[in-house]
């Protein structure tokens, strides 16, 4: 049993989540979205099908990179689907999704990203900020690399080929990185669903994993 427990703040912790979440419920109820829960995440959005995107993103960690999974339970109470640019809130532990994002396709590097500010901002080993910094920015820029690489070995991918494309997005991913830690361009990656297509797996402009 964790130190957490053993004074009583896990089971406090897990109130508060419970309490948090009927809170957003309750809001996402009175603004008219429809909601689901995931894995104890509870997706809000407008439409079905944004709901239907993110619960299919979140598919595509769980069988590809549990670990990375398990943070993002871990990390994420909700995410919410809305006109927004994507961030994390480290307070709420929500992940404010783009809709038009979560509609081009798959989006899971995008909560994958978040999710690695959540855990940067909560483990406390790198002087942080609600908004993250320059480094906060490229280690969750790695972590979708990683993943990314995993997807491609998954798919029928070489190992070879698969850490050359990983390398190849990380580098876009990096060079969207200003001094203040912000993306300066929106980042488009494809995910192809299998190898035989033929189509590059990270051809910038076309749909998101």
């Amino acid at each position: 049993m964790s130190c957490l427990h053993n004074i009583g703040l896990g089971s406090y912790r897990e109130d508060f989540i419970s309490q948090f979440t009927s809170a957003i419920m309750r809001v996402a109820a009175s603004a008219g979205l429809r909601k689901k829960i995931v894995d104890g995440i509870l997706l809000c959005g407008h439409t079905q099908d944004a709901l239907d995107s993110v619960e299919e993103a979140l598919e595509v960690v769980r069988t590809t990179d549990l670990r990375r999974y398990r943070r993002i339970q871990k990390q994420i109470v909700s995410i919410i689907i809305g006109d927004w640019d994507t961030f994390f809130n480290p307070y709420q532990r929500v992940c404010y999704l783009n809709a038009e994002r979560a509609m081009q396709g798959s989006v899971s590097v995008d909560i994958i990203h978040e999710a690695t500010h959540g855990w940067l901002f909560n483990v406390g080993r790198i002087e942080t900020s609600p908004t993250g910094t320059p480094l906060h920015e490229k280690i969750c820029c790695r972590e979708e690399a990683r993943f990314f690489k995993r997807w491609l070995l998954s798919n029928g991918y070489g190992p070879q080929e698969a850490q050359s494309k990983a390398e190849s997005m990380l580098n876009k991913l990096l060079a969207e990185i200003d001094s203040s830690g912000v993306r300066r361009v929106g980042r488009t990656f494809r995910l192809t669903q299998n190898r035989k297509t033929g189509t590059d797996a990270a051809e910038r402009g076309g749909r998101r994993f």
